[in-house]
């Protein structure tokens, strides 16, 4: 159930912003706001992990407040994939890359 109205407020966050290159914001998600999602996914523990343009991963715990409404009340912050060093083409690292982007 949760799963659809998360979807229901992603479609509708995605048609308003269509002229964006990102979702900017859930405004419609109670206690949480964030900014440059790429992707969502429910994890095997139930929890929305979203994906940020800047490599770091939000999990978050929801429950249905209401009817249309849901609300978060637990966030991690997953940085494994943002802290990946980053290596140049020849296989050598490249320490002045300090940016990681998840899609």
């Amino acid at each position: 159930m949760i799963s659809h109205i998360v979807f229901a407020l992603l479609s509708f966050s995605i048609f308003a912003r269509a002229t964006q290159a990102y979702i900017s914001s859930f405004s419609t998600l109670q206690g949480f706001s964030l900014t440059g999602a790429t992707s969502l996914q429910f994890g095997p523990d139930q929890r929305l992990c979203i994906a940020q343009v800047n490599g770091q991963i939000k999990a978050l715990t929801v429950q249905r407040a209401a009817a249309n409404s849901c609300q978060v009340t637990a966030t991690e912050t997953i940085n494994l994939v943002r802290d990946i060093p980053n290596y140049d083409d020849d296989g050598a690292r490249n320490p002045s890359l300090l940016k990681r982007q998840v899609t």
